[in-house]
């Protein structure tokens, strides 16, 4: 009786080692999953800041070739008026 008691708690034992063991891998992917996540988070944050910079580069471009234009018409229209 004593025997069998002993294999059943070895047997326990061993699938509860088992269960362990599982939990831990599923626990391991579970994290690297979430780090890869996160890292695709920041690589998209990353991206959306980007796109923001570049929008404000567009804008700033547009505003300064607009600037330009009304000094090359002022000074066209400053140099017919000399003439």
């Amino acid at each position: 009786m004593e025997s069998r008691y002993h294999h059943l708690r070895d047997e326990s034992s061993s699938e509860h080692d088992e269960s362990i063991s599982e939990i831990a891998e599923s626990n391991f992917e579970l994290g690297k999953s979430s780090s890869d996540l996160v890292e695709k988070l920041e690589l998209d944050k990353s991206s959306s800041e980007l796109m923001e910079s570049r929008s404000e580069l567009a804008k700033n471009n547009f505003e300064l070739g607009e600037s330009s234009y009304k000094l090359v018409k002022s000074n066209s229209e400053f140099a017919s008026n000399k003439l």
